[in-house]
């Protein structure tokens, strides 16, 4: 009985780790793509500017 417990008590860690990276995989994702996505404005706003 001891180790069945100990045994839904690691499968429950195991998931909530790999629940726990999915999320920073997809924080990580959207930070990326707004990091990006600044980028690409500061880029237009510079090359508005150098047009000038």
């Amino acid at each position: 009985m001891q180790i069945k417990a100990t045994d839904r008590k690691i499968d429950r860690l195991k998931k909530r780790i790999l629940e726990v990276k999915e999320r920073r995989k997809a924080l990580r994702n959207k930070l990326e793509r707004e990091t990006a996505a600044r980028l690409e404005k500061v880029k237009k706003k510079t090359a508005r500017i150098a047009r000038l």
